[in-house]
């Protein structure tokens, strides 16, 4: 028998329970819930928060919100907080993805899982508007009610 250090071992996770690729997913497939929320504007992409259906009692942990993307828009390079995982899912047009020395394009139905102080940026590099999901556990502000 031999003792573990305390922080080499995994916790469970509430949010790993829910899945946070299968949360934006279910969001993200759900287009009658969000259709008329969604917006879009000269700029910057247009983030709308949004109330997470999912039953799972770490949903509502979460800050759940759609982005309208117009042609061109992008987000400046940024990190994620330290706290938090996320994961965004795209709902229409085309995204590219760019973290650290990396770039990825992004389509209808690819989903993005990442941790905490993930480095990226976005930009709707298509000729038509673009859709995303995005959600983020622990929400870093904003608590999104279940229901």
């Amino acid at each position: 028998m031999f003792a573990v250090p305390e922080h080499t071992v995994l916790r469970p996770s509430p949010y790993r329970q829910i899945g946070i690729a299968a949360l934006v997913r279910s969001v993200a497939a759900d287009p009658d819930r969000w259709r008329d929320l969604l917006r879009f504007a000269p700029g910057h992409p247009v983030r709308v928060p949004l109330r997470s259906t999912d039953g799972d009692r770490a949903a509502s942990d979460a800050e759940v919100w759609l982005s309208g993307w117009l042609p061109g828009q992008r987000t400046p390079p940024h990190a994620h907080d330290e706290r938090v995982q996320g994961a965004f899912a795209v709902v229409s047009g085309l995204l590219v993805e760019r973290s650290w020395d990396r770039s990825r394009t992004l389509r209808p139905g690819q989903v993005r899982v990442f941790g905490p102080g993930y480095r990226h940026s976005l930009l709707n590099a298509g000729l038509d508007p673009a859709v995303t999901v995005h959600v983020e556990l622990p929400a870093r502000t904003v608590r999104v009610a279940v229901g």
